[in-house]
């Protein structure tokens, strides 16, 4: 009905957190628990690439608030509620680079 692959998910279930599951925590036998990789396991190159990424979607949003300000879209407006939520986008980034700051010592 699409020309939308199987692989791609409904545009409507994209960029939602409860969407995302975490992995199951594994307890070792003798009861400790096996944390996986965290930010400290980041190496320079993939924080780099990280915040690349984040940064660019940072100036996308920053773009659209903008434009939505000049459209005059109104404080109500979801679209408009949700795009300005990008303090949570901006957090990830300095986290990021925390982390950066970290795996470059």
């Amino acid at each position: 009905a699409g020309s939308r692959s199987a692989s791609t998910p409904p545009i409507d279930s994209l960029f939602f957190t409860n969407r995302i599951r975490r992995a199951p925590v594994v307890t070792g036998a003798e009861g400790r628990h096996d944390r996986g990789v965290d930010s400290t396991n980041l190496n320079p190159e993939q924080v780099k690439k990280l915040c690349d990424e984040l940064a660019r979607q940072l100036h996308y949003l920053n773009k659209l608030c903008g434009r939505m300000q000049i459209l005059r879209f109104p404080d109500d407006d979801p679209v408009w509620r949700e795009a300005t939520r990008w303090n949570r986008l901006q957090d990830l980034f300095d986290a990021a680079r925390l982390a950066g700051q970290r795996s470059n010592r």
